[in-house]
C-alpha cells in the first residue's frame, strides 16, 4: 500500500495504490471482441477497440510511474516532488511522453532520466532537455537520426581528410533533403541535428551532433546507462555532457 501523498493530477500521482498492473487485453482478444460486437445488439466494434487500446495506454502509464518509484524509492520521490514545481513538471511531462509512445526503449529511457533528476540536482536541466526532445522524436524522426548517425560513422576520418569531409557533407545534404519537411523541422527543433544558414537563403547541413549521438546511444542500449548515474547534465558550467561512466553521480536535493 502506497503512503505517498503528493498533490499531483490523479493519473500521475504516485500516491495511487497499485498492487497489480492494469489488465491489458492482447490483440486476439481485442479482435474477437470486436467481431462479436459487429453482431446487431452486442455493441459497437469501435468502442471495443477504443477501450482496449486505452487499457494498453493506461498500462504504459502505470508501468512508467512504477519504474520511477522503484528507482527512486517512494519516500524519496514524495519528498522531492513535494513543493517543487520544477520536479513536478518534469515528472508529469516525462510520464506523459512515455505514455504516448509505442517505443519501449523510449519509454524506459524517459523513466530513467526522470528518476535521475529526482535524485540529483545537477541532472534536472539535462532531464528536461531529453524529455522535451523525446516529445517530438518518435519512429520517423529516430529513423532519420539513425541515417545521419550512420553517415557520421561511415565518414569517421573526415576531420583528417578533406576529401572525406567533402563526401560526408554531400551525403548529409542529400540525406537531409530526402527527409520530409516535418522530420527535418523536428530534428532541428529538438537540437539533435542542425543546419547552418548560408548566403542567399541556402543552408549547410552539419548532420547529427553530440547531443543527438548521445541520445541515440541511450535509446539503443538503455541498460548501458545506469539510471542513478545517467550523465544528462554537466556538474559544473565548464563540463560537457558525457556518459555516466565518466562522471560520478552527485545525489542531492535542489534548494527551493
Amino acid at each position: 500500500m502506497r503512503l505517498v501523498t503528493v498533490d499531483l493530477p490523479a493519473q500521475y500521482d504516485p500516491a495511487v495504490t497499485a498492487t497489480e498492473p492494469p489488465k491489458t487485453p492482447d490483440f486476439f482478444q481485442t479482435a474477437a471482441r470486436a467481431g462479436l460486437a459487429l453482431i446487431p445488439g452486442l455493441g459497437g466494434a469501435l468502442q471495443v477497440i477504443y477501450e482496449d487500446v486505452s487499457a494498453n495506454i493506461a498500462y504504459r502509464q502505470w508501468q512508467t510511474i512504477q519504474e520511477i518509484a522503484d528507482n527512486v524509492g517512494e519516500a524519496t520521490l514524495a519528498e522531492q516532488l513535494d513543493d517543487d514545481p520544477v520536479r513536478q513538471a518534469l515528472f508529469v511531462n516525462g510520464v506523459e511522453v512515455a505514455t504516448r509512445t509505442g517505443l519501449e526503449n523510449k519509454r524506459r529511457l524517459l523513466a530513467k532520466v526522470v528518476s535521475a533528476a529526482m535524485l540529483d540536482d545537477f541532472k534536472i536541466d539535462g532531464a528536461q532537455l531529453r524529455v522535451e526532445a523525446l516529445r517530438d522524436l518518435d519512429v520517423p524522426q529516430i529513423k532519420a537520426l539513425e541515417r545521419l548517425h550512420r553517415l557520421a560513422v561511415e565518414h569517421a576520418d573526415r576531420e583528417d581528410d578533406k576529401s572525406i569531409a567533402t563526401a560526408y557533407h554531400e551525403a548529409v545534404q542529400a540525406a537531409w533533403l530526402a527527409e520530409p519537411y516535418p522530420v527535418r523541422a523536428a530534428l532541428t527543433r529538438t537540437g539533435v541535428a542542425f543546419a547552418l544558414m548560408g548566403t542567399y537563403g541556402g543552408f549547410s547541413v552539419e548532420g547529427i551532433n553530440e547531443f543527438g549521438s548521445g541520445l541515440l546511444a541511450e535509446l539503443h542500449d538503455v541498460d548501458a546507462f545506469d539510471w542513478e548515474g545517467t550523465r544528462i547534465a554537466p556538474a559544473d558550467a565548464g563540463a560537457s555532457e558525457q556518459p555516466s561512466s565518466e562522471r560520478a553521480s552527485q545525489p542531492g536535493r535542489r534548494e527551493q
